[in-house]
């Protein structure tokens, strides 16, 4: 596949497991995903999709992994705190990518037993906050 990710997978509601992984994808991550309400796997690794990690992916309840590493995604933490609505979630992959902002105190516990922290590419300092 080639291109931006089409936004209207995201009509796609009974959608269960999206692995894109390792093709030829560009552009944003749609914040139409955000309405897959059945989602538990969303594997977009591997591209050179780019901008921000919506936050509308802490729409999906069900979502039990979400990888977005090896990509140019960019710019604030924030959609870590939206997450903590994916009650099911239990592994997150985001290194490799351009991120900047602090870590949420409560995100920040749960990262350190998700994510591979040590390979992600922090533009600054890494901030822990306190909400």
């Amino acid at each position: 596949l080639t291109g931006d990710i089409p936004k209207e997978l995201g009509l796609m509601r009974e959608l269960t497991f999206l692995d894109l992984e390792a093709n030829l994808l560009t552009g944003p991550i749609p914040t139409s995903f955000g309405n897959l309400s059945e989602l538990y796997y969303l594997g977009l690794i591997k591209y050179q999709l780019s901008g921000p990690v919506p936050a509308t992916l802490g729409y999906i309840p069900s979502l039990d992994v979400l990888g977005v590493s090896s990509n140019n995604l960019e710019g604030n933490l924030e959609f870590l705190s939206s997450l903590s609505n994916c009650r099911e979630l239990q592994a997150l992959d985001i290194y490799n990518n351009s991120f900047s902002g602090g870590i949420p105190v409560h995100v920040y516990k749960i990262i350190l037993v998700w994510s591979r922290l040590k390979q992600v590419n922090w533009w600054g300092s890494i901030i822990i906050v306190q909400l």
